[in-house]
């Protein structure tokens, strides 16, 4: 069916803009970030105390329209992969369930295809865990990648007059500590972040960032 494979580079907040090249066509978009930042769901609270820390950090702080809660992303540090549909197109089919199905067997897809072993798409229902209303990767929800029940890839979801687009992520190396300190401001949630979440470098080592492109063509491949 065939996809257009774009390298995009730059902010966090630019790759929450829609990624809109006339005439939309289905599209993977491997997303180079530039800049650290943090990421926001688009009703979390967000305090003075973070603005302040973003700032003397020199972090950017941006507030996502997609679902989800908190993130944070460093560059060379996460693979960053937006998928986007046609609005009408007939492989979603105005299903939101359906979407998260095929991006889903994209990431299995490509990161089997890279030697990612111990693989788990997650099911349906969602999975809440308490600090998930601050960190969206303590959260399992249906579509997303799963490796001994830590989450591995991340997925979120939102739909404009054109177009549906897929945010997805995976860590190369999870940030622990400033996720609890920038987000849960308490440095002794650490060892739950590790209970929940895991990285490239804990369960792939050998897979690097600059796999990102392969990674992305992979999950286009696979999906159209």
């Amino acid at each position: 069916m065939g996809f257009e494979l774009h390298v995009v580079e730059g902010g966090a907040a630019d790759f929450h803009r829609d990624h809109i090249i006339p005439p939309l066509t289905r599209s993977v978009f491997v997303s180079r970030l530039q800049r650290p930042a943090i990421i926001l769901g688009s009703t979390q609270k967000l305090s003075d105390d973070m603005v302040s820390k973003a700032k003397e950090i020199d972090f950017e702080l941006v507030r996502r329209s997609s679902g989800g809660t908190g993130v944070i992303a460093l560059p060379h540090e996460c693979v960053w992969i937006d998928i986007s549909f046609p609005v009408d197109d007939p492989l979603i089919e105005a299903n939101v369930s359906r979407s998260f199905d095929l991006v889903a067997r994209g990431w299995f897809d490509a990161l089997s295809f890279l030697g990612v072993s111990g693989l788990e798409v997650k099911g349906r229902p969602i999975v809440m865990d308490p600090l998930a209303s601050q960190v969206c990767f303590t959260s399992k929800a249906p579509g997303e990648i799963l490796v001994g029940g830590r989450k591995l890839v991340g997925m979120a979801q939102r739909r404009s007059r054109h177009a549906c687009f897929i945010h997805t992520m995976c860590y190369i190396k999870f940030p622990y500590d400033l996720t609890s300190q920038l987000l849960l401001g308490e440095i002794d949630s650490v060892d739950h972040l590790r209970q929940m979440v895991t990285d490239l470098i804990d369960v792939a080592p050998w897979v690097a960032q600059s796999d990102d492109l392969t990674i992305g063509n992979l999950i286009g491949e696979a999906i159209f």
